[in-house]
């Protein structure tokens, strides 16, 4: 029904609870003149007012896997995260842009974990930027992030398994890789193949289509990007 309204997809709800972000920027020798390291150092936050859903227990105060359980999950009102993120470069190259030669990243959130799937975020990489004077407009990088799963995910996991008596895996973490390398073509126009690959997906939860086989196998997966700007 909701395709047939708006085809589109274009829908600006007003009457939703409101998501506030703050956040904080620190940013260092980004001249060409400066005599150090260029970097950006990031610090913020969001709060979303609306209510959310216990990951482990219901509105009594049990277990959502007992079987005395109402089904019916205790609500929090509002949501909220802080988060960090440096961009540091290692090393320059000489005389030219300060921001082109071998840089690396880290961003860390985390999240309440009684009302969030996952309640950290982790991730880091090193890119690789303008360094080959044939393809001094090109970029390459590698990173990892990793997606533990909340202890009330997990909690909530083992107490199934026990109230069931049945032998299931724990859902417990999403660890991701990543080799990424974007090319000029001309000015203006960039192609970027992506490779990643994804040990535990959904956090090693169980295959929906085919609980027998276990948890969702690892998965590979294969992408390109192309950007025109004009």
């Amino acid at each position: 029904m909701d395709q047939i309204k708006d085809p589109a997809g274009i829908n600006f709800r007003l009457k939703d609870p409101p998501l506030l972000f703050a956040e904080a920027q620190y940013r260092y020798n980004q001249d060409k003149a400066a005599s150090g390291l260029a970097g950006t150092i990031r610090l913020g936050g969001l709060y979303h007012f609306g209510k959310f859903n216990d990951q482990h227990f219901d509105v009594d105060g049990q277990s959502l896997a007992a079987p005395t359980s109402s089904g019916v999950a205790r609500t929090h009102r509002g949501d909220y995260s802080i988060y960090g993120v440096i961009d540091q470069m290692l090393w320059r190259l000489p005389g030219d842009d300060p921001k082109k030669g071998v840089g690396a990243f880290a961003r860390l959130a985390a999240f309440p974990s009684d009302r969030n799937l996952i309640d950290l975020y982790a991730e880091a990489g090193v890119n690789f930027m303008g360094i080959w004077e044939q393809r001094p407009d090109d970029n390459f990088g590698l990173a990892a992030s990793f997606l533990p799963l909340s202890p009330d995910v997990r909690a909530l996991d083992l107490e199934t398994a026990f109230f069931t008596n049945t032998a299931s895996p724990l859902r417990n973490y999403e660890l991701v890789f990543e080799l990424t390398y974007q090319a000029q073509i001309v000015s203006g126009w960039t192609i970027q193949p992506d490779f990643q690959y994804i040990f535990h997906p959904g956090g090693g939860t169980v295959d929906p289509i085919n609980p027998s086989i276990g948890r969702i196998p690892d998965a590979a997966v294969f992408a390109l990007r192309t950007q025109i700007s004009f």
